[in-house]
C-alpha cells in the first residue's frame, strides 16, 4: 500500500510535541494487534532523555517522526555510540525504535533521515534496530508475531522485514529468545552437579537483596560484561547504565527471581 495522495514528511524531534508524536506512533501501528504490550509512558520518556538515561554519557542520538497529512505514521532513531566505536572501529552507526504503517514511502523516508544523520557524523555503516543499544531492545521480529514480547524485547508487524530488505538491508545476525518452563525439573545429571557443588561448601547460592542492590549490581555487571564479551556487537554496560536498569527492574522483578552463585 502506497501513499500517492499525501507526501511523507520526516521531522527531527526537538520539542515536547515531537516527543509525544514519537511515543504515539506504536499506539497507531498496533491498535489492532492484541499481542502488542504498550510500555510505560514515564519509563519511555526517561529512556529517551539525555538527562535521565546514562547511555547518553557515551552516545548521541536523534529521534525522527514521519508524518502523512499531518498525522504521525512512523518513527526511527539514529545513534552513534562512542563505546561501540572504540571497540570495533568500523565507523558503524545504529538505528532503532523503528515503526511505520505499511507504506514503502514511510520506511524509505525514515531510513533516509537516519542514514543522513549518521553520514553527517562520519558513519559509513548503519545497523539496527537497536533501541538504543545491544544491551536493550535488539533486533527485528521476524517470527512469533502471534505472541506478546518478553521483557526488553520489541514487537513488529510482519511487513517490517520486507520493507527493510527492499531498501537494501540484509540480516546481520539471528537473535533468538527462548521460553523455558520453570516447572520442569532439572535433568538428573545437572541436578547431581548442583547438589554436589552445594554439599562441598565451595559454592553458595543466594538471591539478590533490594536492600543491598547497589552491591549486588556491581557483582552482576562484572559477571555480565565478562560472560558476554565475545558475543556479536557486544558493548560493555557501564555502572551507571546498570544502576538505571536496576532502578526500573526493582519494581517489576521479585528478589527471588535473580540469584547469584558465589564460588
Amino acid at each position: 500500500m502506497t501513499s500517492p495522495d499525501f507526501a511523507i514528511e520526516v521531522r527531527g524531534v526537538s520539542d515536547d510535541a515531537g516527543l509525544k508524536a514519537f511515543l504515539d506512533v506504536p499506539f497507531i501501528i498496533y491498535s489492532d494487534d492484541p499481542n502488542w504490550v504498550p510500555q510505560l509512558d514515564m519509563e519511555r520518556r526517561e529512556h529517551l532523555s539525555a538527562k535521565h538515561n546514562p547511555y547518553f554519557e557515551h552516545a548521541e542520538a536523534q529521534l525522527f517522526v514521519a508524518y502523512k497529512n499531518g498525522q504521525p505514521v512512523g518513527r526511527i532513531s539514529a545513534q552513534v555510540d562512542q563505546l561501540r566505536l572504540e571497540r570495533y572501529g568500523d565507523a558503524g552507526g545504529q538505528f532503532g525504535f523503528l515503526e511505520g504503517i505499511e507504506d514503502p514511502d514511510v520506511f524509505a523516508k525514515l531510513l533516509e533521515a537516519a542514514e543522513g544523520w549518521l553520514t553527517a557524523r562520519g558513519m559509513k555503516l548503519a545497523k539496527g534496530p537497536f533501541s538504543f543499544s545491544i544491551n536493550e531492545e535488539t533486533g527485528l521480529l521476524v517470527d512469533g508475531f502471534e505472541r506478546p514480547p518478553s521483557i526488553m524485547m520489541g514487537h513488529a508487524k510482519p511487513y517490517y522485514g520486507a520493507q527493510l530488505e527492499a531498501l537494501g538491508y540484509a540480516k546481520a545476525m539471528d537473535v533468538i529468545a527462548y521460553d523455558y518452563d520453570a516447572l520442569i525439573p532439572l535433568p538428573r545429571s545437572m541436578r547431581s552437579m548442583v547438589d554436589k557443588a552445594l554439599k562441598s561448601g565451595d559454592m553458595t547460592i543466594r538471591t539478590i537483596s533490594k536492600k543491598n542492590l547497589a552491591h549486588d549490581l556491581d557483582i552482576i555487571i562484572d559477571i555480565f560484561n565478562d560472560a558476554w564479551s565475545d558475543n556479536w556487537e557486544f558493548v560493555p554496560m557501564t555502572r551507571a547504565e546498570v544502576a538505571a536498569l536496576g532502578k526500573n527492574l526493582k519494581f517489576l522483578v521479585s528478589e527471588g527471581y535473580i540469584a547469584i552463585a558465589d564460588w
